[in-house]
């Protein structure tokens, strides 16, 4: 709303699980980084945290070809009429439909409860 008085529409594209090889970069390395923090981080927030990454690394793996987001895209841009938003890939729908009609803390309920069936999986 702030940018339309300035002729600029914004268009916001909300990908779910994307297969990227960036997964390695952001996700990999989870032992390195748990080794550089301080004694009292490992103890507390290590299994936490290697949990945390191997589901997200799964959810990425498995996720959406990146194409499907770059198509998105083009038709976000070259669309005469687009609309704000664009849920897109796996998940997307539900993970942002949800927040609209129940409490806060009910998506991330369900996000944790996809992460352990894909687990099981």
């Amino acid at each position: 709303m702030e940018l339309r008085p300035l002729g600029i529409h914004v268009v916001i594209i909300q990908p779910g699980s994307i297969k990227t090889p960036a997964v390695e970069k952001t996700l990999g390395g989870v032992e390195q980084a748990i080794e550089r923090w301080p004694e009292a981080g490992r103890v507390r927030y290590a299994a936490l945290f290697r949990r945390f990454s191997a589901r997200a690394s799964a959810r990425e793996v498995n996720g959406t070809d990146p194409d499907i987001v770059a198509r998105t895209i083009l038709f976000a841009l070259t669309t005469p009429r687009p609309r704000a938003r664009y849920p897109t890939g796996k998940d997307a729908q539900m993970l942002t439909l949800l927040p609209r009609f129940v409490p806060d803390r009910a998506p991330d309920f369900l996000r944790l409860k996809i992460d352990k069936r894909r687990k099981r999986a």
